[in-house]
């Protein structure tokens, strides 16, 4: 006699975190900026210190995404993200600055960070990233006057869903809902 379950538990409705949903963790002064700090080394006062790049990468593989650390100028030509065109950015998306100069004048920078919002009909938006002035923390991107400092993106990616793994506490535990399951026989009794 096989034996069936009575229900199905699918562990896709799981709910998936999302990058922002992290960035929390990383806001309150605990963090400054430092070019090629990781978010684990710390400063003579205790600060970690992150770098812009890293903080895309900490958020992306806190949301269950398995794609290893590259600095901006590897992610903007990388297999692991998909470029993304300006009318069809999401929350959730990354942008990046390739030797974009910024509109307060200066050296081209290189910078990326992961949008909050973005209005393609302005190209205005917020991203969440590592600064340099302040450390982690949502800025304000554009053509000035919107923006002071950030211009306009370069170039927007997403994160391919293949590079993504389901993390350990957003699935369903595997007995969830089966303490008071019935197994059938093939004759219809239950076991």
């Amino acid at each position: 006699m096989a034996i069936q379950p009575a229900i199905a538990i699918n562990l896709q409705d799981a709910e998936m975190k999302e990058p922002l949903d992290f960035k929390n963790n990383y806001t309150g002064g605990d963090y400054v900026y430092l070019m090629g700090g990781d978010g684990f080394k710390t400063n003579a006062a205790g600060k970690k210190l992150i770098d812009c790049s890293h903080m895309v990468n900490v958020l992306l593989t806190s949301a269950g995404y398995n794609i290893p650390f590259e600095d901006t100028r590897v992610m903007q030509n990388s297999t692991y993200y998909t470029t993304v065109l300006p009318q069809d950015v999401k929350r959730g998306d990354i942008a990046l600055w390739i030797k974009a100069i910024p509109n307060s004048r200066g050296s081209p920078l290189f910078h990326t960070g992961i949008v909050e919002d973005f209005n393609p009909a302005t190209n205005v938006g917020h991203i969440f990233g590592a600064q340099t002035s302040t450390g982690p923390a949502k800025v304000i991107f554009g053509p000035k006057p919107a923006s002071y400092y950030w211009p306009i993106v370069t170039k927007f990616l997403r994160a391919k869903e293949a590079f993504r793994k389901r993390a350990a506490s957003d699935a369903a535990p595997a007995h969830a809902g089966i303490s008071n399951l019935h197994f059938k026989n093939s004759s219809g009794a239950r076991q």
